[in-house]
């Protein structure tokens, strides 16, 4: 399912810092790869999603009504309970799930977050920033499976990452250069532009 059609970005500076090289719009799928470059702007064009006054013109399909929709934000360096001061925990089940954590690996608190939760969304616009970092090889083709069944509950992924398994196996928008590349083919420029 569709839920957002395109996003525009209507300015090319944030917080006063070049970020993009210019104007653009990301017509969006069902799972959305965001790719290219450390630096090219992908964890701050999500991060648009999470703030108050994004720099963002979102148009939505046409079939979709928003306020019924979920949303759900998740940076895997910034949001990982395990990583984060656990009395900065916004309530108490925070609090328990932040200290539990701290029982288990980065994967598998994030494999918790990434297969688990996920599995049980529905209507949902799920902005994901490198949520394959710490997942091993079997929890990445899991997560590839459960976010192919999400988009069959209504969910829609918008998801930054640099995992060549992700990026093969979908079409891919270079943030590198704006555009829209077989995720296999991007792969094979790739290799052959190291040789």
């Amino acid at each position: 399912m569709t839920i957002i059609k395109s996003i525009t970005l209507t300015d090319t500076h944030y917080r006063d810092i070049p970020v993009f090289k210019k104007l653009f719009t990301l017509e969006c799928a069902p799972i959305t790869l965001l790719i290219g470059d450390q630096g090219v702007g992908k964890s701050t064009l999500l991060g648009f999603f999470n703030s108050n006054n994004p720099p963002l013109s979102i148009v939505f399909s046409e079939k979709v009504d928003p306020s019924k929709i979920s949303f759900f934000y998740f940076d895997s360096e910034k949001d990982n309970p395990r990583m984060s001061n656990i009395q900065n925990a916004a309530d108490s089940q925070s609090y328990i799930h932040a200290c539990l954590s701290r029982f288990q690996s980065h994967g598998q608190v994030l494999s918790g977050i990434m297969i688990d939760v996920i599995d049980k969304m529905h209507n949902t616009l799920v902005v994901l920033d490198e949520p394959e970092s710490g997942l091993s090889l079997r929890n990445q083709f899991i997560f590839l499976k459960t976010i192919q069944a999400a988009t069959q509950r209504g969910c829609q992924f918008l998801i930054a990452t640099h995992a060549p398994l992700f990026i093969e196996s979908h079409c891919v928008f270079s943030l590198d250069d704006y555009a829209w590349h077989s995720g296999k083919a991007y792969i094979q420029q790739v290799r052959k532009s190291l040789q």
